[in-house]
């Protein structure tokens, strides 16, 4: 849904232009008959229609889509408008939105609230047209027939047509004689012409696009066009008399109007004092002139409709920044697709190799995806996958190489044998860029410690070394995947899942006071996810975690793997037991010694049979 909502948005950008350009040309071409401006309104219904855009040379939009989807928690919507200085702040308004710290789980993304808010929007105002439209059936079911699709009803007080297979014209009974004739040609032309059909699915498409507001411009002028150019059909031919008369009857219907519930098949008089100049000052306007104005304006709105087959450069000095040496003068771009992980599926040959650490985020890649997460927040700043370009081998000849610069901002990828097909991704817009470089090793992230790639230090903003590793990575699934934090320094160092699934991916390390109503218990081990829900182990699991008593100094005992405790209230926490036998566990303010009746180490627990396999 969040991909559609996108699309939805870029719909809704390039149609604003089109919507504009009609404005524009409906106030400079005031003269032009009335029948096109419905016409360039329909450009614009089939454009909010489509799922897909037009490339033309002669498109007038920049080719990149100007509100674009991005996989990543960092910035699901991407906006490009072509103009730098608009991109960056609307983006990075975004970002700073999505990714603020009081953005809790119970609050949700902002991202999703927007989608949920769009639905609820849409939901509502089809509920008021069904509503309504239900309402008007009531009010007119007990109205007769005159003649052919022409109905009398008491309980009107205005003319108005209802109904879309078989359209009603309904008349209040009151009406005059005189003014029967003018009515029920005027009714009867919107059902030659289809204007009722046209109506409800300009109102389709606003309940999709009810945001944003140049729809709802073009939904009201769009009500307009219609009746100006049913009057122009109308009053074709006719002599002034006729139109005087006609003129007339609009007048005196305007004056009983009171405000009704909205109905959209309903037509209702709109801008009468204007319909009446149009129609007196009504002049035919020659068939060449006609054609000649049909092709021009529709040329004109079609072009603003369209993207440009290339994209346009608007700033050179970016694309100076993002070239480490340039030998190429035409650059591919390609846009970063989300990876497809699944959690049993093995790490390469090779494990999953650190290519990047800092203080705040670690970037490594596998033959899965390319991955720059944030070690501080716990989440993935992007994900990309490699396969597109090649980069989706781990070994021989076709072995992917990759380094990264000093900030952690470029990554810089190819396939070994290959030195023609050189690829630079940028973490910030998510984007390879096809180009030959060469590299400079002063340039480069150097902290890699070991020939595997599992281990990459860094200096904190203290000046102390840290480092990170990767932790169960060799024979184990990529749901048992996790990394470490390694402070010499410390007394305890905690374990993070780099793959979790999405119920415990908000997980945060309980303290000993968080451990209470545990009503489940899992863990990922030796390929295999464990689930105890045996309220007497989970009593003896609480009572050992709850109770544990601190530990000094630094414990022997290997911890890697994160066990998830589920509360009743639906929070999920993380502690780490031991692998062994022994009862050392981590919480997440420090080791400690459990107190129970059992042990609790990963080990005794699987083989005691106390946990499951689901």
């Amino acid at each position: 849904m969040r991909e559609v909502f996108a699309a939805i948005l870029d719909n809704a950008m390039v149609a604003g232009i089109m919507i504009l350009v009609i404005v524009l040309i409906r106030v400079f071409m005031r003269k032009m008959p009335k029948f096109i401006c419905p016409l360039l309104w329909g450009l614009v219904g089939v454009k909010l229609l489509i799922p897909f855009d037009i490339h033309s040379s002669f498109g007038l939009l920049p080719s990149d889509k100007i509100v674009e989807y991005s996989s990543q928690e960092q910035a699901p919507v991407i906006v490009k408008t072509g103009l730098r200085m608009v991109d960056e702040g609307t983006n990075h308004f975004i970002g700073n939105n999505i990714n603020s710290p009081s953005a809790t789980p119970v609050q949700g993304n902002f991202y999703d609230v927007c989608v949920y808010l769009w639905l609820a929007g849409i939901f509502v105002l089809f509920l008021y047209m069904l509503i309504s439209s239900i309402m008007m059936r009531k009010v007119t079911s007990c109205s007769v027939a005159v003649e052919e699709n022409v109905r009398i009803c008491d309980e009107i007080n205005r003319p108005f047509l209802l109904g879309i297979i078989r359209p009603q014209i309904y008349l209040p009974s009151g009406i005059e004689k005189d003014k029967y004739e003018y009515i029920v040609v005027h009714e009867k032309m919107h059902i030659k012409r289809g204007d009722h059909i046209w109506k409800i699915s300009g109102f389709f498409l606003l309940g999709i696009y009810w945001f944003h507001p140049l729809c709802w411009l073009a939904y009201y002028l769009f009500c307009k066009d219609v009746e100006f150019a049913c009057d122009e059909k109308v009053i074709s031919g006719r002599d002034s008399l006729w139109r005087a008369n006609y003129c007339q009857t609009l007048l005196e219907c305007s004056t009983n109007r009171r405000k009704v519930m909205f109905v959209p098949l309903g037509f209702g008089e709109v801008g009468v004092k204007e319909r009446v100049k149009k129609v007196m000052g009504y002049k035919k306007t020659k068939i060449s002139i006609t054609i000649f104005l049909i092709l021009i304006c529709g040329i004109i709105v079609i072009c603003f409709g369209m993207r440009h087959n290339g994209s346009v450069d608007t700033n050179n000095s970016a694309k100076q920044e993002e070239t480490v040496e340039n030998k190429s003068t035409e650059q591919e771009k390609i846009a970063g697709q989300k990876p497809t992980i699944n959690l049993d599926d093995y790490p390469g040959a090779d494990g999953t190799h650190l290519y990047y650490a800092d203080e705040n985020k670690i970037i490594f890649a596998d033959y899965y995806g390319l991955f720059v997460y944030d070690t501080e927040n716990h989440k993935y700043i992007q994900s990309v996958d490699l396969k597109p370009i090649g980069c989706d081998k781990t070994q021989g000849d076709d072995a992917c190489e990759i380094a990264v610069n000093k900030d952690g901002t470029k990554v810089y990828l190819h396939v070994m044998s290959d030195k023609e097909n050189m690829y630079e991704y940028s973490v910030e817009n998510n984007t390879f860029v096809k180009k030959k470089y060469a590299l400079d090793e002063n340039n480069l992230y150097k902290g890699i410690i070991n020939d595997s790639g599992s281990e990459a230090n860094f200096t904190t903003s203290t000046g102390k070394e840290n480092s990170y590793y990767i932790v169960n990575e060799y024979n184990n699934p990529l749901g048992e995947l996790g990394y470490i934090r390694y402070d010499p320094d410390a007394d305890y160092n905690l374990v993070f899942s780099l793959f979790v699934t999405d119920d415990l991916k908000n997980a945060t390390y309980f303290n000993r006071s968080d451990i209470y109503d545990i009503v489940r218990a899992e863990i990922n081990y030796d390929g295999k996810h464990y689930v105890c829900e045996d309220k007497k182990v989970l009593a003896d699991i609480q009572t050992g975690y709850a109770n544990a008593e601190k530990g000094y100094g630094m414990s022997a005992c290997p911890f890697t793997y994160v066990m998830y405790l589920t509360r009743e209230d639906g929070t999920v926490g993380m502690v780490i037991p031991a692998m062994d036998s022994c009862r050392a566990c981590i919480m997440g303010d420090g080791w400690y010694e459990q107190n129970n009746s059992i042990s609790m180490s990963i080990y005794d627990m699987i083989e005691k049979g106390l946990f499951q396999v689901q």
